[in-house]
């Protein structure tokens, strides 16, 4: 039991709590439509923002279907983004150096037309 608590007791030690020089906001909305659930996420370290999506439940994939991430600024200006095929699961993180406000707008295209859609709390430092 004594080694069991050490390891608690270590594993407690080495959390960092956030400090005045991290970034603040993030996080993650889900988004339903259309038989779609997507999850559009942001989050950071303190330079960097990282915005990433989870497809949760896939609807119809039609003939043509493809996912968007884009990292967005606080004048609504795309900064970075990627296009991802439609498959289940975690779709990795895209980053951008993060020098202001920031959030992640993610979206499932089928056949041309939006499907779900949807916009992560703002990221900023």
């Amino acid at each position: 039991m004594g080694a069991a608590l050490s390891s608690i007791a270590v594993a407690t030690s080495l959390m960092i709590a956030p400090t005045a020089a991290h970034a603040a906001g993030g996080g993650c909305i889900d988004y339903i439509k259309n038989g779609w659930n997507i999850g559009v996420c942001s989050g950071d370290n303190g330079s960097t923002i990282f915005a990433d999506l989870y497809v949760n439940v896939r609807g119809s994939l039609g003939s043509s279907c493809y996912v968007n991430i884009f990292i967005v600024n606080s004048s609504g200006t795309p900064v970075e983004s990627r296009t991802d095929g439609c498959y289940a699961g975690h779709h990795p993180a895209i980053t951008y150096p993060l020098n202001g406000k920031y959030h992640t707008v993610g979206r499932v295209v089928v056949n041309g037309v939006i499907k779900v859609g949807g916009s992560s709390p703002t990221t900023y430092k």
